[in-house]
């Protein structure tokens, strides 16, 4: 399991940052905008209730909700924001864990939508529509 930073934040000008992203099991994950964070073993069947905070700039954002994990699969999360400017939460099957071929993006799961604080007002913008899927 890795996560993908596919946020900026802007206040008003947009920069690179510290993302950290954790779930309710215990698992963190750390990445700078535009890039993975390293493989994590994840023995839990299911991952939930994430938050992922900007780190240094005191934001925080939960996404609340779960994603099923399949021992023997690879996966990644991802960071990234929706059509309306929401902070999502995707999880991305990168195929089987045996494998020694190149990953490929194969399946996407449902997203999990942040829930942002009223009167937050820093947004947030992505570096690169599709890096994650290289």
């Amino acid at each position: 399991m890795r996560a993908f930073n596919d946020l900026l934040i802007c206040n008003p000008d947009c920069v690179s940052f510290t993302g950290r992203l954790t779930a309710s099991e215990g698992y963190t994950w750390e990445a700078v905008s535009g890039n993975y964070s390293p493989y994590q073993a994840v023995t839990s069947p299911t991952l939930s209730n994430f938050s992922a905070e900007a780190v240094g700039y005191g934001i925080v954002i939960p996404f609340p909700g779960s994603f099923n994990i399949t021992a023997g699969r690879r996966y990644a999360f991802v960071i990234t924001i929706d059509g309306a400017g929401n902070p999502v939460l995707l999880q991305i099957d990168e195929g089987s864990v045996n494998s020694t071929v190149a990953q490929q993006l194969l399946t996407s799961s449902p997203s999990i939508i942040g829930q942002r604080k009223a009167g937050a007002t820093a947004r947030f913008a992505t570096p690169s529509a599709s890096a994650f899927l290289q």
